[in-house]
């Protein structure tokens, strides 16, 4: 329970990053060239990382909920189902700023990120 604790608060600093990183893209559209290009890699990462983060808290519930009776089982699924649509909108938005290509080899290598975390949800 205690690793489920830190991973939510780390989620929660991740929804704050991911808040900012918006802001920050919004703000280099204006500016177009290297600083758009810059803040959509960071558009992709934030997702991304909430992606692991994610991907990693559905992995402690798993091991809880072989642990658990019939009832709090059933709060343990309802927690995994909630993680897993995070995951699927996290990944979501990394998906949507990798649209449109232009990245080179870091957006080749968080694309493909993006498939494994996906294959694992």
């Amino acid at each position: 329970m205690r690793e489920l604790e830190k991973a939510r608060g780390r989620l929660a600093a991740l929804i704050r990053e991911d808040a900012a990183v918006y802001g920050r893209l919004v703000a280099a559209q204006r500016r177009g060239g290297t600083a758009l290009r810059q803040a959509r890699l960071a558009a992709i990462r934030c997702p991304l990382k909430i992606c692991r983060e994610t991907a990693g808290a559905m992995k402690l519930l798993r091991g809880l909920l072989k642990k658990t009776g019939p009832y709090l089982g059933a709060d343990v699924r309802a927690g995994q189902a909630l993680l897993k649509g995070a995951l699927r909108s996290a990944a979501e938005m990394a998906a949507i700023n990798l649209r449109g290509g232009g990245l080179g080899k870091a957006g080749d290598q968080l694309q493909a990120e993006l498939e494994r975390l996906e294959r694992h949800e």
